[in-house]
């Protein structure tokens, strides 16, 4: 997830979008980081891609029990319209 981050594009977003569903299909047992740094990368491209915005808007309505405190402080700290 890094190496999307730095280098990644356009082209990466499908993926990405993948492996934070993946993530988020349990809770999980502890932080890692690999879902800021992909939520960061999705965010570049938030305004041009409407996917991001329902991903988004998954987390706030579908998943937000599944992320832990330091997530959703980050996600509410980037993304005003939460």
């Amino acid at each position: 997830m890094l190496g999307i981050n730095r280098h990644g594009n356009q082209s990466a977003i499908k993926p990405v979008i993948g492996r934070i569903k993946t993530l988020l299909k349990r809770k999980r047992k502890s932080e890692s980081g690999e879902l800021t740094t992909a939520l960061g990368f999705l965010i570049r491209f938030m305004a041009e891609y409407e996917e991001i915005r329902y991903l988004f808007d998954w987390l706030k309505s579908n998943k937000w029990d599944f992320l832990f405190e330091m997530e959703k402080r980050w996600i509410i700290k980037n993304i005003k319209s939460l």
